[in-house]
């Protein structure tokens, strides 16, 4: 009886300690919602800075009325080279 009361005693022990042992470690990879709170804040700030310079680089890159009218004429240029040149080619032997 009494080493059953003993072993009893021994488990309970254990069992106390692997407890107390899975709850600090538990208390301790869990943050608290005030610590979430604040890392989802930081997560979108960093977020928010990393568009905010996404769009000054559109911004910047981004071409221009004038800019896109010269491409167009260029394209139109280049086309009317491109029939001229298959023009001479079809037409010369």
């Amino acid at each position: 009886m009494e080493k059953d009361n003993r072993a009893s005693s021994n488990l309970r022990e254990i069992w106390n300690c692997l407890y107390k042992n899975c709850l600090y470690h538990l208390k301790v990879s869990i943050p608290s919602k005030d610590e979430q709170i604040k890392q989802l804040q930081a997560e979108l700030d960093e977020r928010k800075k990393q568009l905010e310079i996404a769009f000054e680089i559109l911004e910047k890159y981004t071409p221009t009325e004038k800019l896109q009218q010269a491409n167009d004429e260029m394209i139109l240029k280049v086309k009317g080279v491109r029939e001229e040149m298959g023009r001479d080619l079809l037409t010369k032997p």
